[in-house]
């Protein structure tokens, strides 16, 4: 009988904060009779075994075949830069889960506070906390609008420093829009993000003033979008601490 070789790899990718991770071990050649368990995290210890978890919250074990995985439920930054072994029988292989700052995603967390002002001018003040530094942009339905977008390195979150996204400003809506949505996009990575940040309901009063400018489309410029202000604001975040190296 050959003797059974196993190896993790990292499965999914890009890792997503706060979704599952799945670490993948190949057990080459391993009896299916052997026992197969995982061990690891921030303090090292038995993790599943012959698919039962020892935290089922937090870990969970499948098979199939000769290859038996690990899903890490709720990945977090405290699981990166820990180490992680897989074991069939007396074969086992002990890596650390790094990964590339490509492969990592903080999906953005977002704070808004949005209000409707006299004359139809609609304040938007949003602070996103997100990883890696995203590429964002303001929408009035659908369409970009000039924005000043800062983006500034927060608190240290290990090796991985999270960035601030703010965005405060007022928006001056033409006479011809009395509805619709603001919104913002953020591109991470591959992954993209929308945001609803305020729709809009100003028809009230301009209902027969709009149905008469939606008779004559030719007629000036319906549809204004003026940008009035735009101010820097950013903010700090507390997260967990990764593993040491």
């Amino acid at each position: 009988m050959s003797k059974a070789s196993v190896k993790w790899e990292i499965q999914t990718k890009p890792l997503v904060i706060g979704e599952e991770a799945r670490l993948s071990c190949n057990g080459n050649n391993c009896p299916p009779h052997n026992i197969k368990k995982w061990l690891g995290g921030k303090n090292y210890d038995l993790l599943c075994f012959d698919n039962q978890s020892k935290k089922p919250f937090k870990y969970e074990m499948t098979s199939n075949g000769t290859t038996f995985d690990l899903m890490i439920k709720n990945f977090n930054l405290i699981d990166l830069n820990c180490e992680y072994t897989c074991a069939c029988g007396f074969e086992q292989y002990t890596n650390t889960l790094k990964i590339n700052d490509e492969d990592l995603i903080y999906p953005p967390s977002l704070r808004k506070n949005v209000s409707t002002k006299n004359g139809g001018i609609i304040y938007v003040d949003a602070l996103l906390e997100v990883f890696p530094s995203p590429n964002c942009k303001l929408l009035l339905m659908g369409n970009e609008i000039p924005s000043n977008i800062t983006v500034r390195t927060l608190s240290d979150g290990g090796d991985y420093k999270l960035f601030g996204v703010a965005i405060n400003q007022a928006i001056e809506i033409g006479d011809g829009i009395c509805s619709g949505n603001i919104a913002l996009n953020c591109e991470l990575g591959s992954k993209e993000y929308s945001f609803s940040l305020h729709r809009l309901d100003l028809c009230k009063g301009k209902f027969k003033k709009n149905r008469e400018i939606s008779k004559f489309p030719d007629q000036g410029n319906a549809c204004m979008v003026q940008l009035i202000k735009s101010e820097d604001h950013t903010g700090t975040t507390d997260e967990g601490t990764p593993c040491n190296k």
